[in-house]
């Protein structure tokens, strides 16, 4: 399928625009409060940071090295945290109320829709961790769960780290996961990406974003094949069954749709996933202070996820 067939109808779009001259109206003036917020809430909080100064410094005499310092640099850094967060709170308050007021008809060709925001995606248990990498930290953002005809999906936007002690967290994957369905159970779990050069840059970055993987390596046997593309699995027999021309032109199919970020498909029991690792916010708003635009903003969110839903049904048929 076309991505143009998944668009909206002309008379859904007008309903969006409508949708989109409310919200701008509503967010001109929610800017204008947040600019206010921000000098107000921070201007508050430095005269409650200079306060707490004078009575650890000044009235109980600590030293600049003593452990007050510490208490004082830390209640500094979460309460700007803190009162930053609140001036904006109103700005995503209308943003969010917009997503989920907007949603249903920016993607009113599934048959049944149900966005959610910063839950844990159901399908994440059923998600091989070999596709991913070693994380022990994890953030979720946007979730949609859908259904278009015959296919049933959860698209999400993910953060994945690893912390171990007291130093910083290594990132892990960060991007679009979307989960669908299989048609037939496949009995083994494999990881497919198309091969990429070891260059620097973006692309090693892209490249170690999802950690070393236990599975074995599988040879299909064809040297064009093999070149091409990688595969991992614990069941080599069933992953040469598996590895079909329709399964790779999936997998080409990520790779020209999106071409700088090196994407993934994981195929598990009933379960399939297409990862992609991007710093871009697939269902994000523009800044409050930018007007939001049906082609520039609300388009684009139609258009990637049709892209992956047709690549995921090309997995699914192919595994079929």
């Amino acid at each position: 399928m076309g991505v143009d067939q998944f668009m909206p109808s002309d008379a859904v779009v007008t309903t969006i625009r409508q949708d989109l001259d409310t919200y701008n109206r509503l967010r001109a003036t929610t800017a204008k409060g947040v600019r206010l917020r921000l000098w107000l809430f921070h201007g508050l909080f430095t005269l409650i940071a200079a306060f707490v100064v004078l009575l650890v410094f000044g009235a109980t005499g600590a030293g600049l090295f003593s452990n007050a310092t510490w208490f004082v640099l830390l209640f500094i850094l979460l309460g700007y945290m803190c009162a930053h967060w609140l001036a904006l709170w109103p700005a995503k308050k209308l943003q969010q109320s917009f997503r989920d007021r907007a949603m249903p008809r920016i993607f009113s060709f599934l048959d049944q829709i149900d966005y959610r925001q910063g839950a844990k995606p159901k399908s994440l248990e059923y998600l091989p961790k070999q596709a991913l990498g070693t994380y022990n930290r994890q953030a979720f953002d946007d979730c949609i769960y859908g259904r278009h005809e015959d296919l049933a999906f959860e698209a999400f936007e993910a953060t994945f780290s690893y912390k171990a002690g007291k130093g910083s967290a290594r990132l892990v994957f960060r991007g679009v996961v979307l989960a669908f369905q299989l048609a037939k159970p496949f009995p083994a779990r494999l990881i497919a990406r198309i091969r990429t050069p070891p260059a620097g840059g973006v692309t090693r970055f892209m490249q170690q974003l999802f950690g070393s993987s236990d599975l074995d390596e599988v040879a299909i046997g064809d040297p064009k094949v093999d070149g091409s593309y990688e595969f991992r699995s614990d069941n080599a027999v069933r992953a040469r069954h598996l590895v079909t021309p329709d399964f790779t032109y999936a997998l080409d199919q990520l790779g020209r749709a999106w071409p700088e970020a090196p994407g993934r498909v994981a195929i598990a029991g009933e379960s399939g996933f297409v990862l992609l690792p991007t710093t871009r916010n697939f269902f994000e708003l523009p800044h409050i202070d930018e007007v939001c635009d049906y082609e520039r903003h609300i388009e684009p969110m139609v258009r990637d996820l049709a892209k992956l839903l047709d690549i995921a049904r090309l997995v699914r048929g192919a595994a079929d």
